[in-house]
């Protein structure tokens, strides 16, 4: 709200030779205030008194307001005032798409890592784009080339590193559907750091909770139990429980969420 503090002096008018108001500290510096009465009589025998105040114009004192106008802080022009501010809100979060481009360090593999067996990727929100082979292949998101003898899969978003391989396309029919909501393959945080989804988890974290994403400066993003909870993305300005040094996770805002397609 608008906060409005106003200073004024009020002087109660007496008699004769009150004073206005003031510090009281020196009386000769007050102006004198002079009361004039006046009595008629009506036609009808009744008197009326009337009474009127001056003061000499040479001494003549105003009363000064001073008003100071604050403007609202977004949470009260919003009515919330509660003054708890952690600083987790901001902008919506970017939602975009990366492939594997020049600027990729790209490692060559001798063997399909897919054993003739696929699935729709989870760090993906498109249909075709999917993910093969042993975990330890790391083939999170992968797409057929052109001429459908090779494929190309990112194996670490946040770093840019992607595997290359001889393959044979897959029946599309074959391909198993995504059971869960597509989840980043890294995220960029308000502050700039960047925190990409980890293979595994065997390190100890915060009140017993789970990290599936680790941070370019060394923090970790924390989840109850499964990585699809790390993400609250139920606005348009996604947030994480963020823990540095092993600390107690601090709600972090999402500037931008990556997933892999073109």
């Amino acid at each position: 709200m608008y906060r409005t503090a106003i200073t004024s002096c009020a002087a109660a008018l007496l008699l004769v030779g009150a004073t206005a108001c003031g510090s009281g500290d020196d009386a000769g510096d007050s102006p004198t205030v002079m009361e004039t009465t006046s009595v008629s009589t009506t036609e009808g025998g009744e008197t009326e008194t009337s009474s009127s105040t001056t003061a000499p114009s040479s001494t003549s004192s105003s009363v000064e307001s001073t008003t100071t106008t604050s403007s609202p802080t977004s949470s009260e022009a919003d009515g919330d005032d509660d003054g708890d501010d952690d600083g987790a809100a901001g902008p919506a979060t970017q939602v975009v798409n990366v492939w594997v481009d020049d600027s990729w360090k790209v490692e060559e593999v001798d063997e399909d890592v897919c054993g003739g067996s696929a699935y729709q990727s989870q760090f993906s929100t498109q249909d075709d784009v999917y993910t093969c082979g042993a975990t330890a292949s790391s083939a999170l998101a992968c797409l057929d080339d052109e001429g459908g003898e090779t494929a190309t899969c990112v194996a670490n978003g946040q770093d840019r590193i992607a595997i290359h391989f001889p393959h044979q396309p897959i029946d599309p029919a074959k391909v198993s559907k995504r059971e869960a909501e597509a989840i980043p393959l890294y995220v960029e945080l308000g502050d700039g750091t960047t925190c990409g989804v980890l293979s595994h988890d065997q390190a100890q974290h915060w009140d017993d909770m789970f990290s599936w994403y680790g941070c370019s400066d060394g923090s970790e993003l924390l989840t109850e139990e499964q990585i699809a909870d790390t993400f609250d993305d139920d606005e348009q300005a996604w947030t994480v429980e963020r823990s540095t040094n092993k600390g107690k996770p601090v709600e972090t805002p999402v500037a931008k969420a990556v997933f892999a397609g073109k």
